[in-house]
């Protein structure tokens, strides 16, 4: 468990006659809790941050960041989950920026390690009070790797069959788009010296 203080200055002086001088003081609270025991593990954390503007523009900003990560690992599989949420406010304006963001991440070893299965992903939404901005991205990756000992006389060669998707969509705008990519690869260690 920690807490911490922080507080952050920036200035500048002998700006061109158009460009405002920087005048900010940041402060930021901090809380994390970790747990470990074993193959289990989890991590939370909270913070606070004021950004106060004393220049002429007095662009003022509110940030509360939430973080959450259980997980658990042991010798042949590992789940690593995480969720996070941003709020931004906007203090002049009195807009509020949401951010959610999901991850997940999957890892296991088969055949005394020489297969390693993996699958992740990451899915966030961004939204702002004043209904400007409504969008969500969502990326993921699937990958199977199969390692040789010995394949065409390369030196612990690798063979990797690996699928990523990315989808993005703007409500505001009923815009959408997405990628589908499908690889394979082929790596080896090459053993050099000079």
């Amino acid at each position: 468990m920690s807490i911490s203080y922080e507080r952050g200055n920036q200035r500048s002086a002998d700006e061109p006659l158009e460009v405002d001088e920087t005048a900010v003081d940041i402060d930021t609270t901090m809380l994390r809790l970790g747990y470990q025991d074993g193959p289990w593990m989890g991590d939370i954390s909270a913070s606070f941050s004021l950004e106060n503007d004393r220049g002429n523009d007095d662009f003022d900003n509110e940030l509360t960041t939430l973080f959450f990560s259980p997980g658990y690992s042991n010798e042949r599989f590992t789940i690593m989950p995480s969720w996070s949420y941003n709020s931004s406010l906007d203090v002049q304006s009195s807009v509020r920026t949401n951010t959610h963001t999901l991850t997940l991440d999957l890892q296991s070893l088969f055949f005394s390690e020489q297969l390693i299965c993996e699958l992740g992903g990451t899915y966030d939404t961004s939204t702002t009070d004043d209904d400007t901005m409504d969008s969500n991205t969502s990326q993921g990756y699937a990958r199977a790797t199969y390692r040789f000992q010995e394949l065409w006389g390369l030196l612990f060669p690798a063979l990797a069959l690996e699928y990523t998707q990315e989808f993005q969509k703007d409500v505001i705008a009923d815009t959408s788009r997405g990628e589908e990519i499908v690889t394979l690869i082929l790596s080896s260690t090459l053993p050099y010296s000079y």
